[in-house]
C-alpha cells in the first residue's frame, strides 16, 4: 500500500488528507484558523481510526509548506516532522503555489497553452505569486511577494500572452485590470492535487530533509513581540 498522510494548515481551512496511489481516501477539515494547532494531531489519529489504518501502514507524510499563514506553516511542518521522526517516515514538502498551479491546470484542461499564475493573498495589494507554463507546469519565475499593478506580470512574458489566474489573491487583481487575454478560474479542490503530487513524489523518492526543511515564508517573518535585552 502507498498510504500517505497529507497536512495542509497553510491557510484558513486546515486539512488532513489520507491518500494513496488512486487519490484521496478521506479528508478531515477545520475552518477555524485559530484552532489549527489543537485540530491537527487529533484529526490525524481520527482519520486513521475511521479508516481502520495503523500508523505502521503509512509510507510518507506530506505538508503544504508555504507561502501562507506564518503560524499555520509552523504548525503543519512541526506536526509532519514529529510523525516522520517517530515513525522513521520520509517527509514531502509542497510549495503552496505549486499545488494551486496543479489544481488550476486540472480545471482548465490539457489543451490550454498559455501560462498559469496562482496568487495567495499577502494583505493590502500584495500577493505571493509565481508564473508557470501551463503545458508542463514549469516554473518560469521565482516565488515572490509582489505588489499588484497592471504591468507587474509583463516583465516575464511576451505581449499578449494568455494567462489563467487563481487562488485567494486573484480576486484583488481581477478587480484592477481589464485584459482579454486574462482568465480567472477557481482552483477547485486542492486536496486532489495534493494527493496526486504526494504520490508522484513518493513514487520517485523525492523527499525533503527532515532536519533542514523550514517553513517557506517567501518574505521575512516579522514579530510584534519585543524582547527585553
Amino acid at each position: 500500500m502507498s498510504l500517505i498522510i497529507n497536512i495542509d494548515t497553510s491557510n484558513k481551512i486546515a486539512q488532513v488528507i489520507l491518500s494513496d496511489k488512486d487519490g484521496v481516501i478521506d479528508i478531515l477539515a477545520d475552518s477555524q484558523a485559530m484552532e489549527h494547532a489543537s485540530f491537527l494531531q487529533p484529526a490525524i489519529k481520527r482519520i486513521l481510526e475511521k479508516n481502520h489504518i495503523d500508523f505502521n501502514d503509512i509510507k510518507a507524510v506530506s505538508v503544504v509548506n508555504g507561502p501562507g499563514s506564518y503560524t499555520g506553516l509552523r504548525i503543519g511542518l512541526a506536526g509532519a516532522k514529529g510523525i516522520c521522526h517517530v515513525l522513521g517516515l520520509p517527509l514531502i514538502a509542497h510549495n503552496t503555489l505549486d499545488v494551486i498551479a496543479h489544481s488550476l491546470k486540472n480545471r482548465i484542461g490539457p489543451d490550454f497553452r498559455g501560462f498559469i499564475c496562482p496568487m495567495i493573498d499577502a494583505r493590502r495589494m500584495e500577493v505571493f505569486t509565481a508564473l508557470y507554463k501551463a503545458e508542463n507546469l514549469e516554473k518560469i519565475s521565482n516565488v515572490e511577494a509582489k505588489v499588484l499593478d497592471e504591468n507587474f506580470i509583463q516583465e516575464y512574458l511576451p505581449f499578449g500572452s494568455k494567462i489563467v489566474f487563481g487562488g485567494d489573491g486573484a480576486g484583488k487583481f481581477k478587480a484592477s485590470v481589464e485584459n482579454e487575454n486574462y482568465q480567472f478560474a477557481n482552483e477547485g479542490d486542492l486536496s486532489v492535487s495534493i494527493a496526486k503530487m504526494s504520490y508522484e513524489r513518493l513514487l520517485h523518492e523525492q523527499f525533503d530533509d527532515l532536519i533542514l526543511t523550514e517553513p517557506f515564508y517567501s518574505k521575512a517573518f516579522y514579530s510584534t513581540i519585543k524582547l527585553n535585552k
